[in-house]
């Protein structure tokens, strides 16, 4: 299906990968009254530990693991040149070794700079959210998480969205 078209797909650049799989391994920031203290860098969270820096720290370590694993793989690659239909191969590493080196580098911009990052992460969660659908008692029992842990997550997106002033853009 092509993007734009009616589609359930929700394509993802590589650092939106990154932020989602960090998100649900790590969780995020969790919004309280206070949540300008987690966009400090130099704030550190007695919830949990997580800021938005923290997150940051943690997306860059998934960069560095992912251009190690790119760099592993176009050097078996490089290895095995040889033969021409391994080209086609070779090149796809070389792009792959690419496009996780840029997601490695903008992980550091958003370390630098965890208000974009807070601005990213909740446009593209929100963005996930709306693809899920409305949350309802009876509906989307077919996810395994349950409604209240959606619902709970919403309100998480929804105050800071609404926090960082990008309740339009959601």
């Amino acid at each position: 299906p092509l993007a734009g078209s009616n589609s359930s797909l929700l394509l993802l650049t590589e650092i939106e990968t990154m932020i989602l799989t960090s998100a649900c391994y790590h969780g995020m920031p969790t919004w309280s009254e206070k949540w300008l203290d987690l966009l400090s860098p130099g704030h550190k969270s007695r919830c949990r530990g997580m800021t938005w820096t923290t997150f940051g720290r943690r997306l860059e370590k998934l960069g560095t693991s992912a251009v190690e694993k790119a760099r592993r793989e176009l050097k078996q690659k490089e290895a095995s040149r040889d033969r021409k239909n391994e080209e086609d191969q070779f090149l796809c590493s070389e792009h792959t070794l690419f496009r996780a080196s840029q997601a490695l580098q903008q992980a550091k911009d958003y370390t630098q700079e965890p208000e974009n990052l807070a601005k990213k992460t909740v446009m593209m969660l929100a963005k996930l959210l709306k693809k899920i659908g409305f949350i309802s008692n009876d509906l989307r029992s077919d996810y395994g998480i349950g409604y209240k842990v959606l619902k709970w997550y919403s309100n998480q997106i929804t105050s800071w969205a609404k926090a960082l002033h990008i309740v339009d853009s959601v």
